[in-house]
């Protein structure tokens, strides 16, 4: 800091304390901002009727030195703030009155670690106390004016003296849209929060500012799904119309848990990554089961705290599906080395990509409580979870794109085979279904065309082959993948052929397995190949998996994942390294259930002293997969006791 002395702050002695900053008026808008900072708390000012506050909330932006404001604290102290809170504080300042503001930056002393924990904690309840918030986006444009001018304050014209809605309001949408919507605040994590929770929010550019029900009545309509939701939106009207419906159902305490909020809004922006976490703890309708484990602490790294929403996830889980979850999260997040492979990572948004397919005609068996996962910490936060082998990749193709940017032209040929193999099915008079305890079993009526059924099934699959090696020859391989590929292709023709033998329905929803997922491909719907590969297993059976996955990856069962599992090796890991391991995680799992334990209903008991001769498996996540005709966790493929591992995941 620069000035005559450093300012140091007055400690926050009070449960409920805080600070405002008391800012002081000027009508010149250049000249410098001076002002003084209160400890008051929550409680004194929800029950003063006479001097109101307001909560600022706006984006922090990068600090830059050269851009940088000052504020003047107690004449003498010049504090250094950010050039977008200067702004703000600028324009929320009164020509002539003192204006009682809260500006997290300013008002926490950033360098005090548990203050900073403490008042963070504490920030849902300072929005809600707060008289009003303003929510400043910088400065005014042109645009931004025309917009704000044109809302009607919807107050004064249900009592008939307000305004009414102005002729050119399409062309005031649109200017909307082009610069209000697209400010960075609407897409950055904290202000989730901060809009839900006030009483009274001001959308603020420069001097001008309107309320936030009255923006979002003029662009978007009332808080209603229907609106939420409506195709006629684009993307910033949709997001506006998300967040007013979040706000109006986050009123009510019906925003969401903790991995609801973290799920819908990952990829947001925030300047410290743990914020994005600590940013949706106020607004969890689970607070009583996430405090357990998420508490904010910056003296914790981020894998520290993403593994602590880890403990949170899997601890709650009450359809023995969490992991699943997690590893799904994990799959297209940005890894740099400083999370666990297993964790997502929820700075990073996950591409628009379709979840990976699951045969949804079987019976899976229910996961015993607890659930058998420990997390260690040391030497490194490993996962410690039960499972079992699958297969093993062999071979892969190339990467497809999603589908809906292929040529139809080029899938030309497989619909033409697929309606034919359709065609079939209902002249026979359609699928029809058996089912016992172990799921059920769709029928294709072949009785008298079975050669038929195969001879069709048959010219699907040299379709396939031809489509697949098209797409290869507009694809960037190098030739020695291209002809590898084209190998591979080869290969999975003569498996399709093979699976026309068996009678199986080879097209439409009642398919399953991959002949479902390419299904659904050529079709242009959502796949699971979407910007995955094909992939053939040592067991000789195909199936689906991640782009990143490869050659000699395994492929598990885990509890708690639906799908199977694509891992692959740790890079070599020294025997002494290797042997601290095992130990951690089975005594962390030992601590988890001491007694047998069933791993599902009806199977076996499991200890994890049974697997004391036996080397945990170490491997780091891929992804989801498919493996064509097996089941995770189906009734009829469970794993035997002596099929059970123990993997470390890394």
């Amino acid at each position: 800091m620069t000035g005559t002395t450093t300012y140091q702050y007055m400690p926050i002695e009070k449960a409920d304390g805080f600070r405002l900053v008391l800012l002081n008026p000027s009508s010149d808008p250049t000249s410098p901002l001076h002002g003084s900072l209160l400890n008051t708390t929550l409680s004194d000012c929800d029950f003063d009727l006479i001097e109101p506050w307001t909560a600022l909330s706006y984006v922090w932006g990068a600090p830059n030195p050269k851009t940088n404001g000052t504020i003047i604290l107690d004449l003498i102290h010049h504090m250094p703030i950010g050039a977008s809170l200067d702004a703000a504080l600028r324009d929320l300042r009164d020509a002539s009155r003192i204006r009682r503001v809260w500006a997290d930056a300013l008002c926490i002393d950033q360098q005090n670690i548990p203050e900073r924990n403490k008042q963070v904690t504490m920030m849902g309840r300072i929005y809600t106390t707060a008289n009003h918030t303003v929510i400043h986006l910088g400065s005014l444009t042109e645009e931004a004016k025309s917009v704000l001018t044109a809302v009607p304050r919807q107050y004064l014209y249900f009592l008939g003296v307000g305004k009414s809605r102005p002729r050119d309001e399409n062309a005031i949408v649109e200017l909307a849209k082009r610069d209000i919507l697209t400010r960075p605040w609407f897409r950055r994590v904290w202000i989730y929060q901060e809009l839900i929770l006030s009483k009274d929010p001001w959308v603020q550019l420069g001097k001008v500012r309107v309320r936030w029900t009255d923006l979002c009545m003029f662009l978007v309509g009332p808080p209603t799904w229907n609106n939420m939701s409506s195709r006629e939106l684009d993307d910033g009207l949709k997001l506006l119309g998300n967040m007013n419906w979040a706000r109006a159902n986050g009123i009510s305490g019906s925003a969401g848990t903790l991995l609801d909020l973290l799920e819908q809004r990952r990829g947001l922006g925030a300047t410290d990554p743990r914020d994005f976490v600590y940013a949706h703890l106020g607004l969890a309708q689970d607070q009583n089961k996430v405090s357990r484990f998420v508490q904010v602490n910056y003296n914790k790294s981020v894998a520290e705290v993403y593994g602590d929403v880890a403990r949170y996830v899997l601890h709650n889980d009450e359809r023995g599906s969490a992991l699943g979850t997690l590893l799904k999260g994990a799959e297209d997040s940005k890894q740099d080395g400083e999370l666990p492979s297993w964790l997502p990572d929820w700075r990073f948004k996950v591409p628009p990509r379709p979840e990976m397919w699951k045969d949804k005609f079987w019976s899976r068996t229910v996961f015993t409580q607890p659930a058998h996962w420990a997390i260690v910490e040391s030497p490194r936060q490993i996962l410690g979870i039960l499972g079992y082998h699958v297969d093993q990749i062999d071979e892969v193709g190339t990467m497809l794109p999603p589908c809906s940017t292929v040529d139809r032209e080029m899938m030309a040929g497989c619909k033409n085979a697929m309606s034919a193999i359709s065609a079939l099915y209902q002249s026979k008079g359609g699928i029809y279904y058996s089912g016992d305890g172990f799921g059920q079993y769709p029928h294709a009526p072949l009785r008298g065309k079975e050669a038929d059924h195969q001879s069709l099934c048959e010219a699907l699959a040299g379709e396939w082959v031809k489509f697949l090696r098209a797409l290869e020859s507009n694809g960037s391989e190098t030739p020695e993948n291209g002809h590898r590929h084209f190998e591979f292709y080869n290969e999975l023709g003569d498996w399709l052929h093979h699976e026309a033998t068996k009678k199986r329905i080879f097209v439409g929803q009642d398919s399953h397995g991959l002949l479902r997922i390419m299904n659904d491909y050529i079709h242009g719907v959502s796949s699971s190949l979407d910007g995955r590969r094909l992939a053939r297993m040592t067991g000789g059976s195909y199936g689906v998996i991640p782009a990143t996955a490869n050659r000699g990856h395994v492929i598990v069962g885990l509890v708690g994942c639906d799908w199977p599992v694509v891992l692959r090796g740790l890079t070599p890991v020294p025997e002494g390294v290797r042997e601290q391991f095992d130990v951690s995680v089975k005594s962390a799992l030992s601590q988890r259930f001491p007694a047998g334990n069933l791993v599902y209903h009806g199977g076996p008991q499991w200890l994890p002293l049974d697997d004391t001769e036996a080397p945990i498996d170490h491997y780091q996540v891929v992804g989801a997969c498919c493996v064509d005709g097996h089941v995770g966790w189906g009734l009829l493929q469970l794993p035997a006791k002596e099929e059970m591992h123990i993997f470390g995941l890394h």
